[in-house]
């Protein structure tokens, strides 16, 4: 282990892990007489700094700083991988322990998938069941496996949808789309054979009606109302002397009774100044006035 950490290079893809020991400075004591080593590309630091060795590796170095700086490296390196591998060991604790709620998608993906399952009448038995198995899962799933099966519930899901609606298509197109091209069929024959010589014998009727109206009856409608016009002034004639009677009664009536009203009105305005000439007259005699 102490040869494979003695290589240069970064550690892992990106560098050192993200840990506390990772930002910590490094202290090295390289000697103006370090050798030369085989892979000149890139020398070994812990905090992944591109630092060239090329210029010092003409410098010799002093063994017990090589060696010295080797251990500290190994064990700043084994203490790195001792938290590495703690953290991931936490990890993966955290990923296989079952949390206790469901996260919303989970929740809102079975919601939606069970609803669906109960709402639809034409689901296959065995879709429907495998959406009910999936989703009784959502309260016992790790959380490294709750994407998982909210992706298989939304397969299966759409899975089921797609079927119904092929086995929908399927039974519209074998029932539903023969009975009605026998009733298209049924309704053309019908049209063709009975109510298309129908349309034309009217169309002729009334042609004919037409004709009949504008040339041949067009006299005897004249003459139809030439009579009634001769019929009502022969009737008006009959009632004329009836009116000039009842004009000529009604204007005498109505003369009579303003010459009786007139009478009436003389009489009345007589017998008044009569009675007040007879009352001066005697006031005069007596000498009131």
């Amino acid at each position: 282990m102490t040869k494979r950490l003695e290589l240069p290079g970064a550690v892992g893809r990106a560098g050192l892990p993200p840990s506390e020991l990772s930002h910590i400075p490094v202290q090295r004591k390289y000697s103006d007489r370090s050798p030369a080593r085989p892979s000149p590309q890139r020398h070994w630091s812990i905090t992944d700094e591109n630092l060239s060795r090329r210029a010092s590796a003409q410098r010799p170095c002093a063994a017990a700083a090589i060696i010295a700086s080797n251990r500290t490296d190994i064990a700043r390196i084994q203490a790195l991988l001792l938290c590495s591998g703690i953290k991931a060991a936490e990890l993966a604790r955290r990923a296989h322990s079952i949390p206790d709620t469901p996260p919303p998608f989970l929740t809102r993906a079975a919601a939606t998938a069970t609803e669906q399952a109960n709402d639809a009448s034409t689901l296959v038995p065995s879709t429907k069941h495998e959406i009910l198995k999936h989703t009784r899962m959502v309260s016992s799933v790790a959380r490294k496996e709750q994407h998982v099966l909210a992706a298989r519930i939304l397969a299966s899901d759409l899975e089921a949808g797609s079927a119904a609606l092929a086995a929908a298509t399927e039974r519209f197109r074998a029932l539903r789309i023969r009975a009605l091209h026998a009733r298209c069929e049924a309704l053309r024959i019908d049209l063709a054979d009975r109510l298309t010589p129908r349309c034309h014998a009217c169309a002729d009727d009334a042609d004919a009606f037409t004709r009949e109206v504008t040339s041949g009856a067009a006299l005897a409608v004249k003459a139809v109302a030439d009579r009634v016009d001769a019929m009502g002034r022969a009737r008006r004639r009959r009632m004329r002397w009836v009116r000039r009677v009842g004009w000529m009664l009604l204007e005498w009536c109505v003369l009579g009774v303003m010459w009786w009203v007139w009478l009436v009105v003389v009489v009345v305005r007589t017998g008044l100044g009569a009675v007040r000439g007879v009352g001066r007259g005697v006031r005069w005699f007596l000498w009131l006035e």
